[in-house]
């Protein structure tokens, strides 16, 4: 469970400041989350993200307002629930619909998956549910590798796939940020991209990150749902079932 890592983390916070404040910090934002974690763990045996009551008092746990109010009880009690939510941001950002920094909206009503067919965006499709597949053909490099595996993980999920074509260079920059606004023009609230970056230092394209994505996400009144954010490749490959296709360039060598 999640709270388990909040709890060695407290415990870990307190021996190194001597503070029990800094537990308490540390797990008390998961007070909202006990009952679910409790009753879903004895009834099918593992956390349900698709069923959290009492989530407004989750929300308000982990915000920065709850945040800053601690401040003026305990500079330590505040650094411990701090790096409780700095944790939970690549874990839920896909589950919650509202967090510190983001001030999400609660409820989409039309999502769309960007599916590529590479392994990122495969795995994405089988985390997460009511969302139609749309592949975009720019002329990428890889479009005659990619596409086949896009439509055959559509088929496997009962869904169409909706192929887009533009004329774009295939070295285009800042694709995701087109490919976003080609979702929103489509009329969707909700896109989910498979873009595992937190901050643009380790992205390289500097348009599949965390931060710059959750800009894009205001700047076009759209929910950015990144659902493997802050996992690893071995992470990312354990969510695709076995026997599903897709294409990397790892693959190709």
């Amino acid at each position: 469970m999640n709270i388990v890592s909040h709890i060695a983390i407290g415990i870990i916070g307190t021996v190194i400041t001597n503070e029990p404040l800094f537990l308490i910090g540390s797990v008390l934002p998961d007070i909202a989350l006990l009952p679910n974690e409790i009753t879903n763990g004895v009834r099918y045996k593992k956390f349900n993200k698709w069923n959290v009551r009492w989530k407004f008092l989750y929300d308000i746990s982990h915000s920065l307002f709850f945040v800053v109010c601690l401040y003026w009880v305990n500079p330590l009690l505040c650094l411990g629930a701090f790096i409780h939510v700095l944790i939970d941001v690549p874990f839920h950002s896909s589950t919650f619909r509202w967090k510190p920094f983001l001030i999400n909206r609660y409820k989409t009503k039309k999502k769309a998956l960007l599916l590529s067919g590479g392994m990122d965006s495969v795995a994405c499709a089988y985390m997460e549910k009511d969302f139609d597949c749309v592949y975009v053909n720019y002329k990428q490099s890889y479009h005659h590798k990619e596409f086949p595996c896009a439509i055959e993980v559509a088929a496997k999920l009962g869904k169409e796939l909706i192929v887009i074509k533009r004329e774009w260079k295939t070295d285009i920059q800042n694709r995701n940020y087109y490919l976003i606004s080609e979702i929103k023009r489509l009329g969707y609230d909700e896109v989910i991209i498979g873009s595992r970056n937190l901050i643009p230092m380790f992205d390289n394209y500097k348009d599949s990150n965390w931060f710059n994505l959750k800009v894009l996400q205001y700047l076009l009144k759209i929910y950015v749902n990144m659902p493997i954010v802050g996992m690893f490749k071995w992470q990312v490959k354990n969510k695709i079932p076995n026997g599903v296709r897709y294409y990397s360039t790892e693959l190709s060598k």
